[in-house]
């Protein structure tokens, strides 16, 4: 997708090693394009900083709308996919 949308190549993969992303498949697949793997140190999220502060950002609009129209639970997708959507309308600037 990066390379047809934008031209441009992935030379790099950044996690912050504590798991989701961890697997002999994932790394083998990151492996055969040549991309390498870059990890922060385990449970040091101030290393990534601008990242965790868009989680927390997310899921705090996330279940502000959740609660605010009521949205029954298994909603949850819909209402995270559209406070996603909102945040990338948004500008904002990370510090």
């Amino acid at each position: 997708m990066v390379h047809v949308q934008h031209d441009a190549h992935v030379i790099g993969w950044m996690s912050n090693a504590s798991g989701e992303y961890k697997s002999d498949l994932f790394d083998r697949a990151l492996f055969e394009k040549g991309i390498k793997i870059y990890q922060s140190a385990p449970r040091t999220p101030m290393q990534n900083g601008c990242t965790e502060q868009l989680g927390c950002t997310l899921m705090d609009k996330a279940e502000s709308m959740w609660h605010q129209a009521c949205i029954p639970d298994s909603w949850w997708e819909f209402v995270f996919t559209h406070a996603t959507h909102i945040y990338n309308c948004t500008l904002v600037a990370c510090l």
